[in-house]
């Protein structure tokens, strides 16, 4: 997903040491969130290094404690979780009309069909470009 929106700028290939992003299932830790109306969220948490040398994000790792909120839809808490290693930000933009927000990175996002911003993609873009 991130590859294709950034047009293969940012690419992931999986391996089984040094990874700079490390992903941790901890599905029965029961760290999830519950709402008033007794639905359970996906949540996971971003844990990121910065190098001190170039101030950019250096490694990460992203812990997953429940995924019942988008279950065979679009994974859009591992994204958000993934873009926040790669350096986004929570957006302050959301709608609370219909509890729904569009932006990926919104702090408050229960919405399975989420899509990360131009803007945010132009951000990527411009920050792990080579050259």
């Amino acid at each position: 997903y991130i590859s294709n929106k950034t047009d293969s700028v940012i690419t992931f290939e999986k391996t089984d040491e040094n990874a700079d992003i490390s992903f941790i299932c901890e599905i029965n830790n029961n760290n999830f969130t519950k709402y008033s109306e007794g639905r359970e969220y996906t949540t996971a948490q971003a844990i990121t290094e910065i190098n001190p040398e170039t101030q950019n994000y250096a490694n990460g790792t992203i812990y997953i404690y429940s995924t019942k909120l988008c279950l065979g839809k679009k994974p859009v808490t591992l994204i958000h979780e993934t873009l926040h290693v790669l350096g986004l930000e929570h957006s302050s933009t959301f709608s609370f009309g219909k509890g729904q927000n569009n932006d990926i990175m919104s702090d408050v996002n229960t919405n399975c069909y989420a899509d990360i911003t131009q803007g945010e993609i132009d951000y990527l873009k411009s920050v792990y470009s080579q050259g």
